[in-house]
């Protein structure tokens, strides 16, 4: 079967299950009286860089909705529950339910039911994960239905299920960035496309980590993500932190328990005149605070991971090391998109592919190197 007939297909379909969506959800959003919409409930699923991309959009429904109270449904799980205390601290929802995926038994799914039928929202809103699939949306706005007395919005698929990849080639790129994605999904009730990742630090945050000297020399760097195929090697980022010291600037390393020791290995591997210029905070940083520290940097040099759009807040600039596993531009840091090096083996599986290792060897260190060099 001809590419051209594939993506045709593919189109004709998407169409139809947005469409059949869209009649299912509840209420003319024309009739809406937005003065009226007291409660909130926003669901999102998905990982640290699904939560980050949605914080444009929830920031628009929290500006068009001042003084509603809003609540955030979505996957429990430490990582998670992290990523979404930025949207508390920031004043962006009042209150997070967790959504125990693991354990969603029979009865925790009536107990959820309960809990949101008597909260009595005005309006709920789905804001749709990019994987998801025709059977997820149709189940999610059928029991979101049942708990709302009044408006289900934002089911809104973004790949057709079939023929993807050819859907993926065609010269109109239909996989936008995540960030504008989701912005675009509430536009009918926000009224705005704008992208706002204003970040304010607390006191805590400046009072815990005193890094202080010209924040032109320093560099964070994050060497982990959720999916090996997604890991630049060791060795590249142990060759990257000493041509960096070398040039004198200081190496912020953030990340998770499971990265500790290896940023330490990377240290312990520097020239001991200089292991003083290299702090690991891998495991004491939170998400806040891993934030704060990318904003005194003049760079971060992360792997296609939220730590990568944990930069999105900051100013600072993000060399995103990214293999071809995923479609191109769908996962760029919405600030840095000029400045992902991205693997020129353009498999095009998405998150179809299952590889256990990092298929993106024709990124060098050299081309990471000139990268912030000539930035």
């Amino acid at each position: 079967m001809k590419s051209s007939f594939k993506t045709f297909i593919a189109k004709v379909l998407l169409k139809i299950k947005n469409s059949l969506l869209s009649i299912i959800q509840k209420g003319s959003f024309k009739q809406i009286n937005r003065d009226k919409i007291n409660k909130i409930l926003i669901f999102k699923n998905g990982g640290v860089g699904d939560i980050i991309a949605t914080y444009p959009a929830i920031n628009n429904i929290r500006n068009k909705f001042k003084s509603a109270e809003i609540h955030l449904l979505t996957s429990s799980g430490s990582s998670k529950k992290n990523t979404s205390s930025i949207l508390l601290n920031q004043m962006k929802v009042d209150k997070i339910i967790d959504l125990d995926i693991e354990n969603f038994n029979w009865s925790k799914k009536i107990e959820l039911f309960r809990q949101l039928k008597k909260s009595n929202y005005d309006l709920i809103i789905i804001l749709t994960d990019s994987l998801s699939n025709f059977k997820r949306e149709l189940r999610n706005i059928l029991f979101l239905n049942l708990c709302s007395r009044k408006y289900v919005f934002g089911s809104k698929l973004n790949r057709p299920g079939l023929f993807d990849l050819d859907y993926a080639k065609q010269d109109n790129y239909p996989f936008i960035n995540e960030y504008e994605r989701n912005v675009l999904n509430v536009e009918p009730i926000t009224f705005t496309r704008k992208i706002d990742l204003t970040y304010n630090f607390n006191v805590q945050n400046k009072n815990k980590f005193k890094i202080g000297g010209n924040h032109r020399k320093n560099i964070t760097i994050a060497i982990g993500a959720k999916r090996r195929n997604k890991i630049w090697d060791y060795e590249n980022f142990l060759k990257l932190t000493r041509k960096l010291i070398d040039d004198g600037f200081n190496i912020f390393f953030i990340g998770g328990n499971s990265e500790k020791k290896t940023c330490d290995t990377i240290i312990n591997n520097i020239d001991l005149n200089h292991r003083n210029r290299c702090e690991n905070f891998c495991g004491t940083a939170n998400f806040n605070d891993s934030i704060y520290i990318i904003s005194l940097s003049e760079f971060l040099i992360s792997n296609d991971s939220g730590a990568a759009h944990l930069s999105s807040f900051t100013d600072t600039k993000c060399i995103t090391i990214q293999s071809s596993c995923d479609f191109e531009g769908l996962w760029y840091p919405i600030k840095s998109k000029k400045y992902v090096i991205r693997s020129n083996k353009n498999c095009l599986k998405g998150h179809l592919c299952n590889k256990n290792y990092f298929c993106g060897q024709d990124i060098t260190v050299d081309m990471v190197y000139q990268k912030i060099i000539k930035s």
